[in-house]
């Protein structure tokens, strides 16, 4: 999935690396979502080894990934997230992002799934 997702013309990576290790990366996109306005852009992809937690990794990348997304033009930008993703889902928060009343059932590795949307209005789009 990660390897189909990094090869798509429309996606942009951002890679974290410390001490010659890959310790994140953040990938956005437009939206997947359909119908979506236009002018959506997407994070895809975010993650955050565990060793990194703490280190300001993950909000130089989500900085990353909002100055892309507004960089491309998009106005508006969404994630999708596991409902039970806890650590992750009040990190979004506190950078910015909030539920926008969106949800969806996924099946990954056979097993079934709760996930949310987040938004968050991006300047400049």
């Amino acid at each position: 999935m990660f390897a189909r997702a990094v090869r798509a013309p429309e996606v942009t990576v951002q890679v974290a690396v410390s001490e010659g290790l890959v310790t994140g990366f953040a990938l956005t996109r437009p939206t997947g979502d359909r119908p979506q306005a236009r002018r959506t852009g997407e994070l895809h992809m975010f993650y955050v080894h565990p060793s990194a937690w703490g280190t300001g990794t993950a909000d130089t990348l989500m900085a990353a990934a909002i100055n892309d997304l507004t960089r491309r033009g998009f106005a508006r930008a969404t994630l999708w997230t596991a409902e039970d993703n806890h650590r992750p889902r009040s990190f979004y928060g506190r950078v910015g992002w909030a539920p926008d009343g969106t949800t969806r059932s996924k099946t990954r590795y056979g097993v079934t799934f709760g996930e949310l949307r987040y938004g968050i209005a991006l300047h400049g789009g």
